[in-house]
């Protein structure tokens, strides 16, 4: 599932501009909003904005997560407003969580990169309702303090063994906020990433919501996340030069990683060519990777495609007619009998 961030109190997104790029959203079908009272940069008349937001937000059924601290609770009357969850930061003792867990009717947002197993066991002790309480990350606005992706998916594998709803954030390569304006992505590997390798990476790191942390996302960004599959792992693929139609078009298919998996490479059930002629052309060491297709040698596998996981000498039986790109997560990622694609890179600005 894809959100938005839209800021408020920042010169630079005036309140037309926030409110257009929500109707915008709403208008391709997205339905959470993720937005901040509490950056430092913010000008005083920020409460007054945050209200008009929230009143669009309720008149268009928008969900929306705030992002507050205790002082900025005390100033604004949330039950006028449809918002669905609170984001608790500075200033909220345990206690106070647990409090609004029960007797409040929002979902209870915890700090999902700072928050560790001792704490959240001293909530859920505490009388925690766990039911009503979701995790999200932080995003990162300076570069190389955003997590490692390792790191990441092990604190996810544990929240998930408590239920809970999982959110974080992508950048966007369109609008970048200010005042870094280098992303604001979770992951540190997805901040200059393709985007459907960075939302396949989250996905497959059991994020349940995933948001634009930057504004304005293009419209374009917003369109590719939300239309991109999840059920089936795409990798990013440059090609050899000079391969066959035939190749091209076994490349194209859509393939499913065997059920039995050899330890050296991911290889297709789908397709072996019986009815013509795969030459043998390319046939160079098979790096860490490489996409390879068995030629005419090779017999009754001639067609077989193959994702080579370690290093290979090279084979004349076996063409490379391609190579894999930002994939050392999503190869691992790839498990038997999972469906699989490729997308072909063409240009250096498509990685």
């Amino acid at each position: 599932m894809i959100g938005i961030s839209v800021y408020i109190g920042l010169e630079e997104y005036p309140q037309k501009e926030n409110e257009a790029y929500i109707r915008l959203a709403h208008r391709l079908g997205i339905r959470h909003i993720f937005t901040s009272a509490h950056i430092p940069e913010m000008h005083a008349s920020y409460i007054d904005e945050l209200k008009e937001i929230l009143t669009l937000t309720t008149e268009l059924n928008m969900y929306v997560s705030l992002d507050l601290s205790k002082e900025v609770s005390n100033r604004i009357d949330l039950n006028n407003y449809n918002v669905h969850t609170l984001r608790l930061d500075y200033g909220f003792s345990n206690g106070e969580i647990v409090e609004l867990s029960t007797c409040s009717t929002y979902n209870i947002e915890l700090n999902a990169s700072t928050l560790n197993e001792q704490r959240l066991i001293s909530l859920i002790k505490m009388g925690l309702n766990i039911e009503q309480v979701s995790v999200s990350h932080n995003y990162y606005p300076k570069r190389y303090t955003g997590l490692d992706y390792k790191t990441f998916n092990q604190k996810n594998e544990y929240y998930k063994q408590h239920g809970l709803t999982i959110k974080a954030f992508i950048p966007s390569q369109f609008g970048k906020r200010g005042p870094i304006y280098e992303g604001l992505p979770t992951v540190e590997r997805h901040r200059s990433l393709n985007l459907t390798i960075a939302i396949q990476e989250l996905v497959q790191a059991n994020v349940d919501l995933i948001y634009f942390g930057d504004a304005y996302a293009s419209e374009q960004e917003l369109i590719e996340a939300i239309n991109l599959r999840t059920d089936v792992i795409a990798f990013q693929v440059k090609l050899a030069d000079k391969i066959s139609d035939l190749e091209y078009s076994i490349v194209k298919q859509r393939h499913v990683n065997r059920l039995d998996e050899s330890q050296y490479f991911k290889r297709s059930s789908r397709y072996r060519c019986t009815d013509q002629t795969i030459e043998p052309h390319n046939t160079t060491e098979r790096k860490q990777y490489s996409v390879t297709i068995d030629n005419k040698h090779y017999k009754r596998y001639q067609g077989e495609l193959q994702i080579i996981k370690k290093d290979l000498e090279a084979d004349p039986k076996v063409n490379v007619v391609g190579t894999l790109l930002n994939c050392e997560y999503l190869l691992d990622c790839l498990k038997p009998g999972m469906p699989f694609e490729f997308n072909i890179v063409k240009k250096d600005d498509d990685l």
